[in-house]
Order: C-alpha cells, then structure tokens, then sequence
C-alpha cells in the first residue's frame, strides 16, 4: 500500500508521559520487555471476535465480514465489463430452464450423480468357513429331513420306554441312569469304582488288539495330523455297577473319507413291522440277540494310509499300569501332557467306517452258514432249516 509520508509528519506532536494527576517513568529498557498488543492477540484473549473479524483459533465461524464502510466492499457496480459476464451466466440459465431433456440424457446424468464409492471402504471378500472339528454339530438342508408318521411312533416309543424305566426313581438315581460322565469327572464321583470300570475297558481293548503302539518318526505328517482323539465315558447302571465305554472321535474322518464309503445299510420301518405280522401270524417264534463289542470284533483291511489314534492323560497312565513295558517306550510329551499314538487294527465306537464294516464282517458270517439275503432289503436275510423258515432282520 502506497502512502504519503508527509501525511505522517506532525511537528506539533510530542511525547509526554507526565500529567497533573500522576507521573510516569519512562525506561527504555521496557520496549525490550513488552511488545505492543495487536487485535488478534487480544480476541484471543477474550474469547470474543474483534471488529475486523479475523479468523483465529478460537473464533472461526462464517459470519460474513463486518467493514467500517461501504468503500472497502467489492462492488462490481460500474464495471461494464463484470455485468456483461453476469447477464450471460443468467442467459445461460434461461436456456436450460427451456431445454427438453431426452431419457437417454437423462440415464447418463442419473449415471454421473451416483455417489462414487470410497475406495478407502471395501466389502471383505474372505468366506467364512466353519471350524472342520465341529461341522458335524453345523445343520445344513442335507443333513435335515422330515420323518414320517412310523418314525414318529418309533420315538415315542423310545421316549415312553425311558419314562417308564424311571418310575420309581428318585431324582439322584434319575439322573445316574440318564448322566454320563467324562474319565476326570467320573473318578471324582465314583472313586475306585471308576478307576476299576476304566481299567476294566483298557484291558478289554488291549486283549482284543484293537491297536498297537507306533512311533511319530512312522507315521507320515498327514495321518498325525488326521489322528482322532480317544474318548471315555462312565456312567453307572441300576444295578449300581459302573460301565465305562471307550470311542474315538471320528469327527475329524469327514474331512477325507467320502460318506459313500461310510454310510451303514439298517433295516427299514417296513421290514420291521413286516416280519413282526408274519411271526405273529404264521406263530413264529422270536428271539432277540445282542453281540458284545461288535465293533471290536471288526477287524479293519489294509489301507494306503493308516488309521491313527491319539490317547492322552490319565488313560496313558492306566494302559502302562495295565501292560507294563509294552507302551512305555512310545509314551511322548505335547507340552506338559503325556500322549501315547496307536494304530487302529480294529473298529472301534465313533469311527465313521466302524458301523459299514461291521455289517460287511456280519454279512459274511451269515451267508457262509447258509443265509440268502433279500435283494429288496439287505438288512433282512431268510435260510430254510428243516422245512422252515428263519428269518434274521
């Protein structure tokens, strides 16, 4: 800004610091210690906006500027050049105000005002998979199906049996006949009774060979990794005794083996009822047979890979009691946890292929001894002994 310095030129002017009411000592020395106070500073101070409103870090608002006169707006009245500008602008928007868009026109703008998506925000595009472990607990349309009325009777009937095993029963004794208890907890309820049950078990399964013991450095890295866990239950019967029942968790098996090959053939509804009419009319007479330890009977082929089974804890600790110097030297530690792997000779409870090769093992056996199998339905069988007909469902 260009000024005049004559402007600024006052003789008269003259510096006193003295008054009739007070004196005032001026020292140079206060120039270097104070600095003149500008309108900034003091609307900071104060909180309050000054009268040439400049924005500072307290004040920022948008309040339009406040001027001492009219002289310091921007007028652009008088300015030919600056009104012909403008009276196009508003002849342009005449225009348009006039103009007939088409639809495709309109489909292009519609397509530009779309909101353009942030490129910072972005839909995940990993699919979520269900823990393999527990896909079997995971419902799915395949695995549900609506039962039909015979099956319904067959539930009720399983439920009113139960009902009817209970009357009687006091709540602790209820609860015994229903409950099942893991290893840990069963020796906590039922001491040595327990203890002895599971022993009872262990030698069951090594007498039988349902396994033997196999060094990490024989098995390959996939048959460690596909190795199932054992299980064990206890659970005490009416009569008092405690049984213990010990599985595999075959759970890990649906990863690898097809359910084709693991699907067991059972008998139909019908042929149930079927053979039920045909005994009572024709005076039939009727037996009911169990197998003890089907499954353990069963003896598994050779197979490419190996079927592995991871024993831990306190099972461990009861086979090397059990079997002294036959499982010792295969006993290895996973962290603090003694873990003992075996190799499955045999089916046990819970393998996915026990059940399909119990019934293959069990067709075998009945059709060496002279029983012909229906072709309709493969869980019923007939043989004619002496002129008459037995019939195995």
């Amino acid at each position: 800004m260009d000024y005049d310095e004559e402007l600024f030129d006052d003789e008269n002017f003259e510096t006193n610091y003295e008054s009739d009411d007070e004196e005032y000592e001026y020292d140079d020395d206060d120039s270097n210690q104070y600095d003149e106070m500008d309108v900034n500073e003091l609307a900071d101070i104060t909180n309050e906006p000054h009268q040439f409103n400049v924005p500072n870090a307290n004040n920022q608002n948008n309040e339009p500027a406040i001027f001492q006169n009219e002289e310091e707006e921007i007028i652009f009245e008088g300015d030919e050049s600056v009104q012909e500008v403008i009276d196009e602008d508003d002849e342009e928007e005449e225009e348009d105000e006039d103009y007939d868009e088409s639809d495709e026109e309109d489909i292009s703008l519609e397509a530009d005002e779309e909101e353009q998506p942030n490129p910072m925000l972005r839909r995940t595009e990993r699919i979520r998979v269900p823990n393999p472990r527990y896909q079997h607990l995971q419902s799915s349309n395949e695995r549900t199906e609506e039962y039909t009325i015979e099956v319904a009777h067959i539930i009720a009937m399983t439920m009113n049996h139960y009902m009817n095993s209970m009357v009687g029963m006091n709540d602790a004794e209820t609860y015994s006949f229903i409950q099942t208890y893991s290893l840990n907890k069963g020796l906590k309820k039922f001491g040595d009774r327990g203890k002895d049950a599971a022993q009872k078990e262990m030698k069951q399964l090594h007498d039988r060979i349902v396994f033997e013991p196999i060094l990490i450095s024989e098995m390959t890295s996939s048959e460690r990794k596909r190795a199932m866990e054992s299980l064990i239950f206890l659970t005490e019967k009416r009569d008092g005794t405690v049984k213990a029942r010990t599985c595999a968790n075959g759970s890990t098996q649906r990863e690898y083996i097809p359910r084709e090959e693991a699907t067991s053939p059972t008998a139909a509804t019908e042929a149930i009822l079927i053979t039920g009419v045909l005994d009572a009319k024709q005076g039939r007479d009727v037996m009911t047979l169990d197998i003890p330890n089907a499954f353990v009977q069963t003896e598994i082929p050779e197979r490419d890979e190996k079927i592995i089974m991871k024993i831990r804890g306190r099972l461990v600790d009861i086979l090397t009691e059990i079997c002294p110097g036959v499982y010792d030297d295969y006993v290895i530690y996973e962290g603090k946890q003694k873990v003992l792997y075996v190799k499955m000779l045999r089916a046990l409870y819970g393998m996915l292929i026990s059940s399909v090769l119990y019934y293959k093992k069990f067709r075998t056996d009945i059709e060496s001894i002279g029983f012909e199998v229906n072709p309709y339905n493969i869980c019923v069988a007939n043989q004619t002994i002496d002129g008459k007909q037995h019939t195995a469902t």
